[in-house]
């Protein structure tokens, strides 16, 4: 398995495109979430909100096969939105705080660079078995 190994500016360069991901996966799940909803409701409830949607063949279950389509359509959104993250080479470690690490060779050992949605630039790193919690500052001796 081939990695990509950031240096320190490379990533820094993509943050903007990272964060454009970030904010279109948050976008999507929050669209999803709100879709299931509406679905399982639907369900429970067994009614349909539009008047005289059966004559117009618009049954609650029509309406909510249509409702699961588009579920599906989000779903699929989501999962490209992904894969192009994937692509860019970084690692999406935490959605909902933004956490995204990328390879990076520190002193020769190979580490994560972390970085938080929100913050400037990168500016700090941890061990690959470590996380968030033990992340240390580079300006501790850059490698």
């Amino acid at each position: 398995m081939s990695v990509k190994v950031f240096t320190i500016d490379e990533a820094n360069q993509l943050l903007p495109l990272v964060d454009r991901y970030l904010n279109q996966l948050l976008d999507l799940r929050e669209r999803i979430v709100a879709k299931q909803v509406e679905v399982d409701l639907r369900e429970i409830v067994g009614g349909d909100d539009s008047e005289g949607s059966q004559r117009q063949g618009g049954g609650t279950g029509a309406r909510v096969a249509k409702e699961m389509t588009e579920l599906g359509v989000l779903a699929g959104e989501f999962n490209e939105v992904v894969e192009q993250f994937e692509a860019v080479g970084c690692y999406l470690k935490d959605l909902d705080q933004g956490l995204v690490d990328f390879y990076h060779s520190r002193n020769g050992e190979l580490v994560w660079l972390c970085w938080k949605q929100g913050e400037a630039s990168i500016a700090h790193w941890h061990e690959l078995e470590n996380g968030f919690a033990s992340r240390k500052s580079l300006d501790d001796g850059r490698g």
